[in-house]
């Protein structure tokens, strides 16, 4: 028995010998195909996300002093959304610190303020104006007002002794601007 079963493993390494090239090839090409669905999701996983990603930044260095000064010491003051009929404004309200000492006070590093007020209208192509208030010592929000034909902002501002408080009305095109003592 032991030789018929010698026999049967000389044969069947013979049969192997003569089948390796076409193992081989079966071999590479499961492997391939399972290469080829895992390649495949690679593929897209890898293009979707080159496509999505595509864009290139660049950058451009800014030469212009003022809109350099002014990005890079404005907060947001308040901001308002005005509905009223077919009237939709959106109002922005930055306040910008001016260059130290511009409140004109010697003995102090004190300074003022400019306050910006950005009107937009809404839609695709909105008409946009933008309105600068020079030279403000100390300015602070009060509220918000709103009225048939437009939104009032009341501001204060002024050294502690002599404060004064503003109403702005804020239109599309234009602000009206009254003061008192307070």
């Amino acid at each position: 028995m032991l030789t018929h079963g010698c026999r049967r493993f000389t044969k069947f390494l013979k049969l192997r010998k003569s089948l390796f090239p076409y193992l081989f090839v079966v071999r590479i090409f499961l492997l391939i195909r399972f290469m080829k669905k895992n390649l495949l999701s690679l593929l897209l996983i890898t293009f979707s996300f080159n496509v999505s990603n595509g864009q290139v930044l660049k950058y451009k260095a800014i030469q212009d002093e003022n809109l350099v000064y002014v990005l890079n010491n404005m907060t947001k003051m308040t901001e308002y959304e005005f509905k009223s009929g077919d009237v939709d404004l959106f109002i922005n309200v930055f306040n910008v610190s001016d260059p130290s000492g511009s409140a004109g006070f010697s003995e102090s590093e004190e300074i003022t303020n400019s306050i910006y007020i950005a009107v937009s209208e809404d839609g695709e192509a909105p008409e946009q104006h933008l309105f600068r208030l020079s030279s403000v010592y100390d300015p602070k929000f009060i509220k918000w007002t709103k009225t048939p034909t437009g939104a009032i902002l009341t501001i204060d501002y002024g050294t502690s002794n002599k404060r004064q408080r503003s109403t702005i009305k804020v239109t599309l095109s234009q602000l009206l601007i009254r003061s008192s003592k307070i």
